[in-house]
């Protein structure tokens, strides 16, 4: 189903605006503030014999990279319910299999001699000094801020046993963009039809000389870090 970008952000904003009460409607828990959540990522229930097969299966795999001495660096990236439990409805809170699910899967995977870094620790501590939220309030995906946190970190620990590039170097990606978006889980939120709507994507070297003022409820977020040259526009 397609929506407009106006539909979509009208029916965050009056998540935002309505009770604080939560419900979940078919495959989006809408949680307190009008913070969305995808069902798919049930934290109510899991089933840790499957983590542990699951982790089993990657291992064969780094092990194999290992026998021709390729490292193998894995980057587990924590659920967003699981960063902002405090945001989940009552009906949709963590069990403690779902609980300790993460730091099963981070000491599976390190017995394999992966690099595995603990992305749910980082984005806790980088949360607790930042404003900013690492994960978008109505969309799947982290933010610049927890992405470029998770980065660092990355770097960090692949650093010492990955021979540094030599003669190359680095892409620079530009300046800042600010970008408004209604978020991907707005769009699964149940809305009345309306005319498909038209989306087109311009690469930019250089910032946008104006941004629209952001909608009540979207998500919305500016950077300066070189981040992105990529700004997207949606009628």
């Amino acid at each position: 189903m397609h929506v407009t970008r106006r539909i979509a952000l009208a029916g965050l904003a009056s998540l935002a605006a309505g009770p604080s009460r939560a419900e979940i409607r078919g495959k989006i828990v809408v949680g307190n503030d009008g913070w969305l959540f995808p069902s798919w990522e049930d934290v109510r229930r899991v089933s840790l014999p499957r983590v542990r097969q699951v982790c089993g299966l990657m291992n064969d795999v780094v092990r194999s990279f290992a026998r021709v001495n390729i490292p193998v660096a894995i980057v587990l990236v924590p659920t967003k319910a699981r960063q902002y439990p405090q945001m989940l409805p009552p009906e949709f809170q963590s069990s403690a299999d779902a609980t300790a699910r993460y730091a099963l899967a981070i000491d599976l995977l390190r017995g394999s001699g992966a690099i595995v870094p603990d992305m749910a620790k980082l984005l806790a501590e980088a949360q607790a000094g930042s404003k900013d939220a690492m994960f978008f309030k109505a969309d799947t995906h982290w933010t610049a801020i927890g992405a470029e946190a998770a980065a660092i970190e990355v770097a960090r620990l692949v650093k010492p046993v990955i021979p540094a590039a030599t003669g190359r170097k680095g892409s620079s990606l530009g300046g800042y963009t600010t970008h408004v978006h209604s978020g991907d889980l707005v769009q699964l939120l149940p809305m009345p039809t309306a005319p498909p709507s038209r989306r087109s994507v311009s690469a930019s070297a250089t910032p946008p000389p104006t941004a629209a003022a952001p909608t009540p409820g979207a998500d919305c977020w500016t950077t300066n870090r070189p981040i992105s040259r990529w700004s997207a526009t949606a009628t």
